[in-house]
């Protein structure tokens, strides 16, 4: 960063001002939070280290882009795991009053604290990309508030208001992406998996490869291809696994390279989609009337 905008960290765990505070910390040699919670409103987003986190009956190790979300009167703790690393993290706290009087102008802005509440939904990745857009919105408002400048209040509050529609909107469509971005990702989808099918292609996979939940591409498949990502992904390893026999490959080498975690489970899915053994496949393959008369 050009400017150094670090506070000097403090225990404190209640606000000085009434409406907002936000904080850059970058320090060495950090020391264990023990269980606590405040009556605040809390975005914490995680930079640099080896950190734990806790948070009700839920345990975090983070990375990079990590952002966490935390209601009032939630418990929650903070253990390190390495203290020779810099831990760095911008920390946001929103008093009740302010906060919800923001809401009160749009539900927009309440989009992860619900999630937070109802779900005990807390943690959330930033992608480079989003990481590096909410990371200048922060800067902003740190340059506004430590800015001497006319309507400087005004202008700091307008940033803060603004940084956390950003959060919110950052991740519902991240979460939601639009009917345009569906259209666009599901040929993405097909191609990475065509060109991986013997990878990790499971819905946790693909949601980190592509940026969009689990839940919505388990959903985009259902509904376009009327069949669930995992029928589609078997059928085409068994689709690869055929074209490999037929190819004189040995079927313990095929199941591997098709995907298949043993060949136990490759051999009961290919006999449920084709009703012989891999073997059987291609015996009665070479041993087709029609193949034979088709070659002469």
């Amino acid at each position: 960063m050009k400017k150094d905008y670090r506070s000097p960290f403090n225990t404190r765990q209640y606000m000085q001002e009434s409406d907002y505070e936000i904080y850059y910390y970058a320090d060495t040699n950090f020391h264990d939070v023990g269980i606590h919670s405040h009556d605040y409103y809390e975005f914490y987003l995680f930079l640099e280290g080896a950190i734990k986190i806790g948070i009700e009956n839920q345990n975090f190790i983070l990375n990079k882009g990590d952002l966490l979300v935390y209601p009032p009167n939630i418990k929650h703790y903070l253990k390190v795991l390495d203290k020779s690393k810099n831990y760095q993290r911008f920390v946001f706290w929103l008093s009740p009053q302010f906060y919800l009087n923001i809401v009160k102008q749009s539900d927009s802005f309440d989009y992860l604290m619900n999630k937070a509440i109802k779900d005990k939904k807390y943690l959330y990745h930033l992608n480079d990309n989003d990481l590096n857009n909410i990371l200048t919105l922060l800067l902003n408002l740190l340059e506004e508030k430590k800015a001497n400048r006319y309507g400087k209040e005004t202008a700091a509050e307008l940033s803060a208001i603004n940084l956390l529609l950003q959060i919110n909107r950052t991740i519902y469509e991240k979460e939601n992406p639009s009917v345009e971005a569906s259209d666009k990702l599901f040929p993405k989808l097909i191609n990475y998996i065509n060109n991986n099918l013997n990878n990790d292609l499971s819905l946790e996979r693909l949601s980190e490869e592509f940026f969009v939940s689990k839940y919505y591409i388990s959903h985009l498949f259902k509904e376009t291809m009327s069949i669930s990502l995992h029928q589609y992904i078997l059928k085409k390893r068994l689709t690869a696994a055929t074209n490999a026999l037929l190819r004189n490959e040995k079927a313990g080498q095929v199941c591997l390279k098709c995907g298949f975690k043993d060949y136990s489970s490759f051999y009961r899915a290919f006999i449920k989609e084709y009703g012989v053994s891999p073997q059987e496949y291609y015996r009665l393959y070479y041993q087709d009337p029609l193949r034979k008369e088709n070659n002469n």
